[in-house]
C-alpha cells in the first residue's frame, strides 16, 4: 500500500489552523461576555427605582377594568411585587414572596402584573387572589418606578419613599433584609422557613 505523507501533514496542518481559529474565537467571546456583563450591571442599576427616591401612588386597572389607585399608608410600608406570567424567575420567586406574605408582617402588599395576562387561576395557584392587583399599569408609572425587569420586589415606606429594591429571585438573606428594613421583628421567623 502506498502512503501519502503529504496528506497526513496537510491534515495535521488543517487541525492546527482550526484549533487556532477556535482559540481566537473563544477569546473574543470571553471579551464580549465581560463587556456585556458590565453593560448589564450598569443597565440594571439605572433600570430600577432608586432607594431614597419618592414615587407616586400606584395606579392602573384591575382585571375587571376598574381604575384603581393604591396610596402609601402613613403607618405601614408597602411591598410591591412586580411579576409577569411568562417570567420563569417570577415563578421561582413566588415561594419567597409567599414566605413574606404569610409571615405575619405588617406590610401592605400590592401586586403589579407587567404581562397583563394573569387570570384568577394564576392568582389562586399562588395564593394571592385576595391581594390588591394592578392588572394593567398606568403608563405614567413606568418612569418613576422604572419597571423594566421581573421579578422585582420594592419596599416603599410612608409617603412613597423607596426603601429598597430587589431584582431577581430573593434569597433568605434578602427576606431577612426586607423584614429588617421594614422595621419588623420577624427576621427569625423568616430564616426558619
Amino acid at each position: 500500500m502506498y502512503k501519502l505523507p503529504h496528506l497526513k501533514m496537510s491534515a495535521t496542518f488543517v487541525l492546527i489552523i482550526l484549533c487556532a481559529i477556535l482559540l481566537v474565537e473563544n477569546l473574543w467571546l470571553q471579551f464580549s461576555s465581560a463587556t456585556l456583563r458590565k453593560q448589564l450591571a450598569a443597565s440594571t442599576a439605572t433600570s430600577q427605582a432608586s432607594p431614597g427616591a419618592t414615587v407616586p401612588q400606584l395606579r392602573g386597572h384591575t382585571m375587571a377594568g376598574n381604575t384603581v389607585s393604591y396610596p402609601f399608608p402613613d403607618s405601614e410600608d408597602t411591598l410591591v411585587l412586580v411579576f409577569s406570567k411568562t417570567c420563569g424567575w417570577c415563578n421561582q420567586n413566588w415561594p419567597h414572596w409567599q414566605q413574606l406574605l404569610s409571615a405575619g408582617l405588617k406590610i401592605n402588599p400590592v401586586l403589579v402584573d407587567l404581562s397583563r395576562s394573569v387570570g384568577p387561576s394564576y392568582l389562586l395557584a399562588h395564593h394571592v387572589e385576595t391581594l390588591p392587583l394592578i392588572h394593567e399599569l398606568d403608563p405614567a408609572m413606568l418612569e418613576p418606578y422604572k419597571f423594566r425587569f421581573t421579578p422585582q420586589t420594592i419596599l416603599v415606606g410612608p409617603g412613597g419613599k423607596v426603601k429598597a429594591v430587589w431584582t431577581g429571585e430573593l434569597t433568605v438573606s434578602d427576606l431577612n433584609d426586607i423584614a429588617t428594613r421594614a422595621n419588623l421583628d420577624a427576621t427569625e421567623h423568616l430564616s426558619k422557613r
